[in-house]
């Protein structure tokens, strides 16, 4: 850091100081210590398969409620919360305020999550679920700025925490619905062939960590698990930030 950018900072943080988004406490970073303690993560007696919480005793060889009649596309899913209190505010701060900077948090949990679980895996890039956003072309045609794009700048946030490339080699093919606002069919409906490869041979035998933001059926992410399948990737592990607790 050169002389200005270090006046520059001194100037910022002692005229506007860092304050935790949730408390408002004085923070080196956008959430404190504490509140990050408070957050409710996914422990304990959980889905080999899916990872969420489950009541049964021994899930370890089965699947769980969640995911027994599904056709996941992707090898392992693990959350770091429950969708409720500061992981939830962090999110909306992140995808919907555009509060970018919380990036690095939000990458440090996701992280935590490949530590935990996946610490042992050869895996070859990092991979998102992408949006559609007017803004410059891509190589499709279709309108998209990346600089808008909060899983896409969470991604290379993450990249550059683990040393995992991002492949940054899905897109979306068209505007969907929000999925929010749709049953469970409809949701599978919507994002029918959405997602496609830009480059098919990318993927050939590697192994994928897939991230997206919040589960709640699971649709979105398999849909792109499935695109990524279909470019013969081998093995994705599959993470999120927050997961609603159906």
């Amino acid at each position: 850091m050169n002389f200005y950018n270090f006046i520059s900072n001194l100037c910022k943080n002692f005229f506007s100081p860092q304050t935790c988004l949730n408390c408002g406490e004085l923070c080196s970073g956008y959430l404190c210590s504490d509140c990050v303690k408070k957050i409710n993560k996914i422990k304990g007696n959980i889905c080999n398969y899916c990872g969420s919480l489950s009541a049964e005793s021994n899930i370890s060889n089965t699947f769980c409620n969640f995911c027994k009649d599904k056709h996941f596309s992707f090898y392992r899913l693990r959350s770091f919360g429950i969708y409720e209190g500061l992981i939830k505010k962090s999110i909306i701060s992140f995808k919907y305020n555009k509060i970018y900077s919380i990036s690095s948090e939000l990458a440090s949990f996701l992280k935590e999550l490949i530590n935990k679980h996946f610490s042992g895996q050869d895996i070859d890039y990092i991979e998102t679920v992408p949006d559609f956003i007017n803004g410059q072309e891509n190589n499709f045609g279709n309108q998209e700025d990346s600089e808008s794009n909060h899983m896409k700048i969470l991604s290379a946030r993450l990249a550059e925490l683990t040393g995992i490339p991002f492949a940054d080699n899905i897109i979306k093919l068209r505007k969907t619905l929000k999925q929010q606002k749709l049953d469970q069919n409809e949701r599978l409906f919507n994002l029918k062939n959405v997602f496609k490869t830009r480059d098919p041979l990318l993927y050939y035998r590697k192994n994928i960590l897939l991230i997206d933001d919040v589960i709640t059926t699971g649709s979105t992410i398999n849909e792109v698990a499935y695109a990524l399948k279909r470019g013969m990737a081998d093995k994705i592990f599959a993470i999120t930030l927050a997961r609603v607790n159906l």
